[in-house]
């Protein structure tokens, strides 16, 4: 490694938060470790699920997705790390994570990762549980919010049911007298109908007997 390639690799752990308590000599073991940086290309899944390999990411450049069981769940973007908990705990891993852009990241795997110092493996162990931490926590308060958006929709359902169900309910608990009742104002306009009609005929009919009056008063009286 050049000098000219290390002062450009301090630089940017310099702005790496999970060095921030690092000094300035731990840093420097740290990049020093072989192949460290790594570059993936867009698209790529560069941990997946299930799969056993203990080492993890930091971004230092690009953003990328954490999907599990083709959900998209989390996204990780430069200065943030993924994979630290099939490094700490060597378990499976548990999401799969793909590239949104091109990375440039730093790798460190559990081998090299024991040939640091015991002290800073420490500091470095210490950051990488308390990210965690935060993480599971952050997803805490974003299921906890879905769960009053469910629930606020799951009212919402109940209430119009209710509304809608309400007319039919008062109209089961009427006594058999009010339904009467209110069956005969249904039917009163039917009811009605035959004095309409006879309305009818008496205006139909009263010019025929006013013209019979007429005729009757035209008749000649001469012989």
């Amino acid at each position: 490694m050049t000098d000219l390639t290390k002062l450009k690799l301090m630089e940017i752990a310099n702005r790496v938060p999970l060095f921030k308590a690092l000094n300035a000599h731990e840093k420097g073991q740290v990049i020093a470790i072989d192949n460290i940086v790594k570059v993936i290309k867009k698209d790529t899944a560069f941990i997946n699920y299930g799969d056993r390999n203990d080492n993890f990411f930091i971004l230092l450049s690009g953003s990328a997705s954490v999907y599990q069981h083709d959900h998209k769940i989390a996204k990780v973007k430069g200065g943030q790390f993924v994979g630290e908990v099939g490094f700490i705990c060597g378990d499976p891993r548990t999401a799969t994570v793909v590239a949104d852009t091109d990375l440039v990241t730093f790798c460190i795997d559990r081998s090299r990762f024991m040939y640091l110092p015991a002290t800073l493996r420490e500091k470095i162990k210490d950051r990488l549980i308390n990210g965690l931490v935060d993480r599971v926590e952050s997803m805490n308060e974003h299921i906890a919010q879905l769960d009053k958006i469910v629930s606020h929709y799951q009212t919402s359902n109940t209430e119009v049911e209710q509304s809608s169900q309400a007319p039919q309910t008062a109209q089961a608990n009427k006594s058999p007298a009010e339904k009467n009742k209110i069956n005969k104002n249904q039917t009163a306009p039917n009811e009605q109908a035959p004095e309409s009609e006879q309305c009818e005929s008496t205006v139909i009919t009263a010019p025929t007997e006013l013209s019979k009056t007429l005729k009757k008063r035209r008749k000649p009286t001469w012989k």
